[in-house]
């Protein structure tokens, strides 16, 4: 067997018994995948708390917040580590922190998405002298 195909295994083997010990250490494009469940859910809930939109709009409102929340999180706990010195628990509160951003940006985009549109339909009537 190749080499690479014996590391790929083993370094999954590896992930998938530490991460029954230690929470899920899969990522997707770099993005760890709790956040990205956890901005999915978030997002959805958001969402379905909102007026009703058309399909369409309302895949691409839990489609981006889920990716804002699993790209989102990991660098907002960082900058707050970074900033805010926890001593000897940094380590402790970097996952409880990193699942609480990754809610707060997934519940936050359905709505913030309307307030961005809403606010760029008005700025762009205003420049071409249409009615909103």
């Amino acid at each position: 067997m190749p080499d690479r195909l014996i590391n790929t295994t083993a370094t999954i083997a590896d992930c998938i018994m530490r991460g029954s010990v230690y929470g899920a250490c899969l990522s997707l494009l770099g993005m760890p995948a709790d956040a990205l469940l956890l901005g999915a859910i978030s997002a959805g809930i958001a969402h379905g708390l909102r007026g009703p939109t058309t399909r369409r709009v309302g895949w691409s409102r839990i489609g981006i917040g889920t990716l804002l929340a699993g790209a989102g999180a990991p660098v907002a706990v960082a900058a707050m580590v970074l900033f805010v010195d926890f001593g000897n628990s940094a380590n402790h509160i970097r996952p409880v922190a990193q699942a609480l951003a990754a809610i707060v940006i997934g519940s936050a985009w359905p709505n913030l998405s309307t307030t961005l549109l809403t606010g760029l339909s008005g700025l762009i009537a205003k420049f071409t002298g249409g009615e909103k």
